[in-house]
């Protein structure tokens, strides 16, 4: 299987494509381009995202050019690769096809298709205009990111797969897969896995999931994560674009020497399929109004607020424990470690046809973006920053709250139920920053002590049977909630209420939002023959607190003006929930000049003698 294309003029149009796409960026390098090896053919990643300019203008086209660009791209020889591959299990997530592999030299290998199958749409939305629409938008992604991400993720020292693009062959070795998988062009690497007799990823000798990390960290408090390795890839995670960052795309490995009084973890980020995203287009534009995280990649990066959202189970557990000094810090160190260098040599990692179509963009973005990161992170740190969630394990532990006069708090958490103990981790939250601290205490009878000044920051502490809340300040602050009897000295409210979630949707869903807030736009209009065209707008904020569902509170400001009546209209409604009830309190307040009414007499018998307008009957 292959072109007809002999190898030596293959590798001649290669390397001339590399250089041309150098020169387009404003320098030359003479780094060779690397042979694919074994055969080869010309396929285009996806022909089918084809659309003329209507289309382009109100679904996105930027990356339309790559999909339907034939690229020549290596075939997979599943005699040779791993020492020969055998297929062991299929799956993947938001769409995309992979297959996993077990090589004959003893590792996993995995692939995974660059285009994707709407199939995991629900039954009632299949063969409708949302499946074509969904289909369509795979269209945003860039079909070779994973290419670039490599290299750049290891400029900043963090581990990672190196994919590679190949087609997979039609061969009899993928058996009862080979129907779905023949000709799928994907990424092919080899996976963070450990295997027996054989060298493990990485050097590790554990490597976990993040739900079973989770799990061993709440089980033993010596196992702890390397967080500024954590913080830097989230960092680049949002450099790059990458929004889809949940926790299935991270696993977590410890070496050798990782053993003692100290467990020390290190994060692997996977899968690259929306890196360097772009959701342009009119009506994406306006459902970003609505799912923020619908980025478009460019020259700005987004707010933190609309990066963040698939992430931030895991920002809030781990990334709430460092201080601003240390996110200043590797935020320098990022931007010190890509150099525009080596940033052009990811960028020639893409196949040579996407480096002339896009490689000068991809690379002036990219450092445009470098010089926005440190007051970008410092943008997505104060959004952490500001309602914090500490969770406690399942052993005793001991949290210290010193209170200074400055309104800031430094807590110290200690492993056991003295502070004499070993210290796990401490941060200073300043008042400027943190208006609300929530201790989770978990099990194994802990203690919680409050010291210090009158003044601080709200605290609220959920515990149980056997934990020691001690507030040995004058002043208040201090919330307990629990379903307990845990022991209570000082000043202090307890709220006994219990606290239910509603039933989760699907079994990865996370909790309830409960911090932060949101803004949305709304636009308002309408017609008719009184009020003649109104058009308006406004905005709606929505504020998440502890303990409130579905939110703590709701606004709405709007404003419109009538052509007609030649005046407008101004609504406010407000929300408010109180917190862990059902009840709920409501305000609304219109001031409008257009409530317009028609009064033509009583009776039915009534004759319109006058100009229309001596029956319109004016409200203020």
């Amino acid at each position: 299987m292959g072109d007809a294309t002999p190898i030596s003029i293959r590798r001649l149009v290669r390397c001339g494509a590399l250089v041309a796409g150098l020169i387009a960026m404003g320098h030359v390098d003479s780094a060779p381009a690397q042979d694919a090896g074994g055969d080869s053919v010309t396929v285009a990643a996806g022909a089918h995202y084809a659309a003329g300019g209507l289309r382009r203008f109100f679904f996105g086209g930027f990356y339309r050019d790559l999909w339907t660009t034939p690229l020549t791209v290596e075939v997979l020889d599943l005699g040779r690769a791993g020492g020969g591959l055998t297929p062991v299990s299929v799956g993947g997530g938001f769409q995309t096809k992979s297959i996993w592999f077990r090589g004959a030299d003893g590792f996993m290998y995995g692939f995974r298709s660059v285009d994707k199958d709407p199939s995991v749409l629900p039954p009632e939305l299949e063969g409708t205009i949302v499946e074509d629409i969904v289909k369509d938008q795979t269209s945003a992604q860039h079909p070779a990111a994973p290419a670039v991400v490599a290299p750049l993720l290891n400029a900043i020292g963090t581990p990672h797969t190196n994919p590679r693009l190949v087609i997979l062959p039609d061969d009899a070795r993928l058996g009862e897969h080979r129907e779905r998988f023949a000709g799928t062009l994907g990424f092919f690497e080899r996976r963070a896995t450990i295997e027996p007799e054989v060298g493990a990823f990485d050097d590790a000798v554990e490597i976990l999931d993040a739900d079973e990390f989770e799990l061993r960290m709440r089980e033993d408090t010596r196992n702890v994560l390397d967080l500024e390795r954590f913080l830097a890839a989230r960092l680049f995670d949002y450099w790059i674009g990458d929004w889809d960052r949940h926790r299935g795309q991270w696993t977590f490995l410890r070496h050798p020497a990782d053993t003692g009084a100290v467990i020390e973890w290190t994060p692997v980020p996977e899968d690259r399929d929306q890196a360097f995203v772009r959701f342009d287009g009119v009506l994406l534009w306006l459902a970003r109004q609505y799912v923020p995280q619908l980025l478009n990649f460019g020259d700005r990066m987004p707010p933190a607020w609309a990066f963040v959202w698939n992430g931030r189970d895991l920002d809030r557990h781990f990334l709430v424990k460092l201080e601003w000094s240390v996110w200043d810090s590797v935020a320098t160190d990022i931007q010190e470690r890509l150099t525009d260098s080596i940033i052009d040599q990811a960028v020639l990692q893409l196949p040579p046809e996407y480096v002339l179509i896009d490689g000068a963009r991809m690379a002036r973005a990219l450092k445009a973006r470098r010089e926005q990161l440190h007051d970008k992170a410092r943008e997505y740190y104060r959004l952490l920053a500001k309602q914090v969630d500490v969770r406690g394990s399942d052993e005793a532990e001991t949290f210290v709250i010193e209170r200074a006069e400055d309104g800031s708090s430094l807590l110290v958490v200690h492993r056991g139920s003295g502070a004499s103990s070993d210290t796990l981790w401490h941060r200073r939250f300043g008042a400027d920053e943190t208006t609300e601290l929530r201790l989770h205490l978990g099990g194994g009878g802990d203690r919680v002590e409050v010291r210090g000044a009158r003044r601080g920051m709200k605290l609220r502490i959920v515990a149980d049977d056997g934990d020691s809340i001690i507030n040995e300040t004058d002043g208040g602050g201090v919330e307990v909630f629990t379903t307990g009897d845990p022991e209570v000295r000082g000043n202090a409210s307890i709220d006994r209420r219990p606290f239910v979630l509603p039933p989760k949707q699907r079994p990865e869903e996370l909790p309830p939002r409960d911090w932060g807030h949101t803004w949305r736009s709304v636009a308002w209009g309408g017609f008719s023959p009184d009020v003649g065209l109104f058009l308006g707008g406004g905005k709606y904020v929505t504020h998440y607190g502890f303990r409130t569902l579905p939110y703590s509170s709701r606004v709405l400001l709007r404003a419109g003006f009538s052509t007609g009546a030649l005046t407008g209209r101004v609504d406010v409604s407000a929300e408010a929930y109180k917190r862990n009830s059902r009840m709920r309190g409501l305000l609304d307040v219109r001031l409008s000049g257009v409530e317009i009414l028609r009064f033509n007499g009583l009776g039915n018998d009534v004759v319109l003698d006058r100009d229309d307008d001596y029956y319109r009957v004016r409200q203020q």
